[in-house]
């Protein structure tokens, strides 16, 4: 198995906490366990984005809203709202969640519209889009991740974990090799162990988004 440094592996977690019932506090935890660990970013939701980035300030960890959560079912025009107004209060990245009824219908056009439509409307903001892996065919990963990249999305993600998806390696590769090098690919999805991490890097992953990151950590450490 093998063993990062622990600073490596750090700059692959993002730092999750979407629940519904969080309060400021457990916000502010999240952002200063971040910060003592200097993992690449922390998600939260819109509401929680102007407290995440202040309590980051100062700090190389990056704060990210996570925009249409978790369904992905708002207008088109309320997500470049939504994410415009979480780019104002501190948001330093954007995870957008699209309308997964586009993939199903096959109307790709919709789809690489709303992409671009909120990429264009938070310009220098990177934005990575979570396509709902498990929902989707191997060929409808393929094109809905290149349409991204052709939209200029800084990467794909592949689940808000809101379905009881768990990331998986084969996923991760479809996509790696969808997008080349280049892009990023996030994998989401019920990744909390240090082996689980692990295995969805080694299968192209750049980020992992979880609610783990410390026990992830902590496996780490108890390794070395």
């Amino acid at each position: 198995m093998k063993i990062f440094e622990p600073e490596e592996l750090a700059g692959y977690l993002e730092y999750t906490n979407l629940k519904v019932e969080s309060s400021s506090e457990d916000i502010i935890l999240l952002c200063e366990q971040a910060r003592q660990h200097s993992f690449a970013t922390v998600c939260v939701s819109p509401v929680h984005i102007a407290l995440a980035a202040q309590t980051l300030e100062d700090s190389e960890v990056i704060p990210c809203a996570v925009i249409s959560y978790p369904l992905g079912i708002s207008t088109t025009e309320t997500k470049c709202f939504e994410a415009g107004d979480a780019v104002s209060k501190g948001a330093k990245e954007i995870d957008l969640v699209i309308n997964g009824a586009w993939f199903h219908s096959t109307d790709w056009e919709l789809f690489e519209k709303e992409v671009t439509m909120v990429i264009d409307a938070i310009p220098m903001i990177p934005c990575k889009v979570v396509i709902e892996a498990r929902l989707l065919t191997e060929q409808e990963k393929i094109t809905a991740s290149q349409i991204c990249k052709k939209a200029g999305a800084a990467g794909i993600k592949t689940s808000t974990g809101f379905q009881r998806y768990e990331a998986n390696e084969e996923d991760i590769s479809i996509i790696r090799k969808a997008v080349g090098p280049d892009m990023l690919v996030k994998a989401s999805g019920w990744i909390k162990r240090y082996a689980e991490a692990l295995r969805v890097i080694e299968a192209g992953a750049d980020r992992i988004g979880t609610t783990a990151a410390v026990r992830i950590m902590n496996d780490l450490a108890a390794l070395s």
